[in-house]
């Protein structure tokens, strides 16, 4: 922004649901949650809006959530509010899987065909990938062979690749040839 220009209205998200692999690692903990609630503290998470991990740990819903509620007590980075913390966590979801393992997208797409019901979210979907590089392409042929992430009916489908791919150029062209 410059000088004299009014600050910009920031809109709030579509409905969508935010499938996070990885959900029950380090980046989920320190920064996923923390980003997630500053949006729902800031107005910008839409009521339609479900959040569901996938991991390999074997986890219920309530430990997921429970589990989610501690991280953001140690991590947050402005104060927390309850009020927001049962808005933001009543719509997280958990399920079980792998990255090589079928039958976990088979799981994952009956959690958002009902999700996305349940939510009104209408089919939008953004497929977060908190994963070490060797995950990244398993879980893009999965959601290919799925169509999960196919865009339809009017919805929209992304998939974030989460950084770092190497750590050296060698190591980073490695990762890419697996992707």
């Amino acid at each position: 922004m410059t000088g004299g220009e009014p600050p910009r209205a920031v809109k709030q998200a579509d409905p969508c649901s935010l499938v996070v692999f990885g959900a029950s690692g380090d980046l989920m903990h320190r920064l996923l949650v923390p980003a997630l609630y500053n949006l729902a503290a800031g107005g910008l998470l839409p009521d339609a809006f479900a959040l569901i991990g996938v991991g390999r740990s074997e986890m219920s819903d309530d430990a997921f959530r429970e589990d989610l509620r501690k991280s953001l007590h140690q991590f947050a980075t402005r104060s927390v509010e309850e009020k927001i913390v049962q808005r933001l966590l009543g719509c997280a979801t958990y399920v079980r899987g792998d990255a090589d393992e079928p039958a976990s997208y088979d799981r994952l797409r009956q959690a958002l065909q009902r999700i996305e019901v349940e939510r009104g979210t209408n089919g939008n979907r953004l497929f977060y990938m908190a994963t070490p590089p060797s995950a990244f392409r398993p879980i893009a042929c999965q959601l290919g062979r799925l169509h999960l992430a196919r865009e339809e009916n009017g919805s929209w489908r992304r998939i974030i690749i989460e950084k770092p791919f190497g750590t050296d150029l060698a190591s980073a062209q490695i990762g890419r040839a697996h992707v």
